[in-house]
């Protein structure tokens, strides 16, 4: 390779010089290269709400063996992931993702990942996360419903 391969290769970097790759490539929704890149797991540092921002229920899944479902994250307005991933929007930059799935399959399988593990009494400025679902759109609050409506009836 030479010199002026590497020059054009970094110029995609350009943009976003202090991103670390495990972070990169959690924006990019590439699992195989997060999973490998990270040797070493914190517990509750914030990854698993930015998987379920970004409506990743690979990573999700991944993460839940090393993150409370529970945490209320600072960064994320003291959130829960499932509260995070009710607020997540589509984003054009999380390519890889974007070709295994459509966003709004992933949005609904994120929650189901997560609505299982957490807790019913958490809230969010005095709202449910039906309530908080709701708030985020009629879709968001229709998937919600329906994990809701499983989650009672798996108690009957």
């Amino acid at each position: 390779m030479s010199p002026k391969v590497f020059k054009k290769d970094s110029d995609l970097l350009d943009g976003t010089p202090g991103l670390p790759l495990r972070e990169a490539s959690l924006y990019l929704g590439n699992f195989e290269a997060f999973r490998l890149i990270t040797a070493e797991m914190t517990p509750n540092d914030g990854m698993l709400h930015l998987a379920a921002l970004l409506a990743l229920p690979k990573f999700v899944t991944w993460l839940l063996k090393f993150h409370d479902a529970n945490h209320k994250a600072e960064e994320f307005d003291n959130m829960v992931p499932l509260a995070c991933v009710c607020a997540s929007k589509p984003h054009h930059w999380c390519k890889i993702a974007n070709e295994e799935s459509d966003w709004k399959n992933r949005q609904k399988d994120t929650m189901h990942l997560l609505a299982g593990v957490t807790s019913p009494k958490w809230r969010y400025r005095n709202m449910t996360i039906l309530h908080w679902a709701m708030e985020n759109g009629l879709k968001t609050a229709n998937v919600g419903l329906a994990i809701e409506v499983e989650f009672f009836e798996f108690f009957e």
